[in-house]
């Protein structure tokens, strides 16, 4: 079939749809499964098209038919084929994609697909990153748009919370570490059990126990506005990845 051939009947094929489903909105229960393998198929079709502009809300009609129809159908047949909603989303972009997939877990929850809401956010998760890191990429200099990568990925698994506190413990070791190296570049008062006879080693287990309370008798006080500074950014830093991680924990399985 001639290019031009088949960007015409992919048209065509659109314009019938839209006619079909302007008379079906009032009632999704008119939607048959015949329906939703022709929607499919355009899906298909459209995407191998230049004209991709309806493509959007073509697989956002696509999900609720399907998500319906499924649920509407026989013992061994009401399950839902996830590589069908990806690969209709494939070729949008990042954060197309992105809106497609909740839009579908929001339709999985409507009709009480628990086990199959658990998979979605995982999905959603990586697709988070995905998107943060491709945009991060075009404009790496956008302090926004790093903000928004190191959530998604602190956010992405229970991998990103541990690499993100263990970031955070890295990070507090090397700051903590002028009251050895430089007494007078020190902005904290560290006061330290003797864990080992290496200071490196042991000024990296008394961070560690600071860092997780294990003790009283290890505790820094600030020296300096610099040392206030640090101590509070550190522990904001804390909160935020450890309440940001719960929040979209929340937000994901229960909203």
């Amino acid at each position: 079939m001639a290019k031009e051939e088949f960007e015409k009947l992919v048209a065509s094929l659109y314009e019938n749809y839209k006619k079909g489903r302007i008379n079906r909105l009032s009632d999704s229960t008119l939607y048959e499964w015949s329906d939703v393998e022709r929607l499919y198929s355009l899906i298909c079709m459209l995407k191998k098209s230049e004209n991709k502009k309806n493509l959007y809300l073509l697989v956002k009609d696509f999900i609720s038919i399907y998500v319906t129809c499924v649920e509407r159908r026989d013992y061994g047949y009401d399950f839902l084929n996830f590589d069908k909603i990806f690969n209709a989303i494939s070729t949008l972009k990042c954060r197309e994609s992105l809106e497609l997939l909740r839009f579908f877990k929001r339709k999985l929850v409507d009709k009480g697909f628990s086990e199959e809401v658990v998979v979605l956010i995982n999905k959603i998760k990586k697709k988070q990153y995905e998107c943060a890191f491709s945009e991060y990429l075009n404009s790496w200099h956008n302090l926004r748009r790093l903000g928004r990568l190191i959530v998604a990925w602190i956010t992405k698994d229970i991998y990103g919370l541990f690499f993100g506190l263990l970031s955070l413990l890295v990070l507090s070791i090397f700051f903590l570490l002028p009251n050895n190296v430089c007494q007078e570049c020190a902005v904290f008062a560290f006061d330290k059990n003797a864990y080992s006879s290496n200071w490196l080693i042991n000024h990296a287990l008394n961070v560690i126990v600071l860092f997780f309370s294990l003790s009283d008798k290890v505790d820094v006080s600030p020296l300096s506005f610099w040392g206030i500074f640090l101590l509070v950014l550190e522990r904001v830093l804390f909160w935020v990845i450890v309440v940001k991680y719960l929040i979209k924990e929340i937000e994901e399985r229960y909203l």
